[in-house]
């Protein structure tokens, strides 16, 4: 038996199933969603950097799905079924507003998603190192601008080494001098 993700995310009626690393991408964003109010794009990069952590300390990242190189620092790949899944099944909201210099999309988790028992239901879905890689990223990171996080993600050799709109080879994010700088900077012991 096949248990859906809007089952495990404790939603009766869940939108359209989604393939395993999109899944877990729509639990990560759950997690780093229930601390704050993030841009999308800001949002594409916290997964970016959980994942790259995970890979350092664990040699596997959390989702298991792949990044892209794209101007604006990287997205994983099928984040925007992810994005449509989390709003259509209700589990975030979307709203256009200020961020930084620029209008950019904002999502929220939805009010029955704030819910402890639910979140504590999605948490569940992690392994304790999994979790902990989010939590010190959106502890770190999560408060950074959308743009800045961009910044960051370019002065990583996984970005600067992909071709544009190819995916970034996150296996080597244990060679990543310019990876592990940043996360260091934002004091994240690798």
């Amino acid at each position: 038996m096949t248990v859906d993700a809007g089952e495990l995310m404790g939603v009766e009626a869940a939108p359209p199933r989604l393939a395993l690393p999109q899944k877990i991408l729509a639990r990560m964003s759950t997690v780093l969603l229930a601390e704050r109010l993030l841009a999308g794009t800001a949002l594409n990069k916290l997964l970016f950097f959980a994942d790259a952590l995970h890979q350092i300390r664990h040699h596997r990242t959390i989702s298991g799905s792949g990044y892209t190189r794209l101007e604006y620092g990287t997205a994983a790949l099928g984040m925007a079924q992810v994005k449509d899944y989390l709003l259509a099944g209700g589990y975030a909201t979307r709203s256009v507003g200020a961020c930084g210099d620029s209008v950019q999309s904002i999502l929220t988790l939805s009010g029955a998603m704030r819910d402890h028992a639910r979140l504590e239901l999605v948490r569940g879905c992690f392994w304790p190192e999994e979790l902990a890689a989010l939590e010190e990223i959106s502890a770190r990171l999560g408060d950074l601008q959308a743009v800045r996080l961009s910044e960051l993600v370019a002065r990583t050799a996984l970005w600067t080494r992909a071709d544009w709109f190819g995916e970034l080879d996150l296996a080597a994010a244990c060679e990543d001098a310019g990876l592990r700088r940043v996360l260091a900077e934002a004091g994240i012991l690798v």
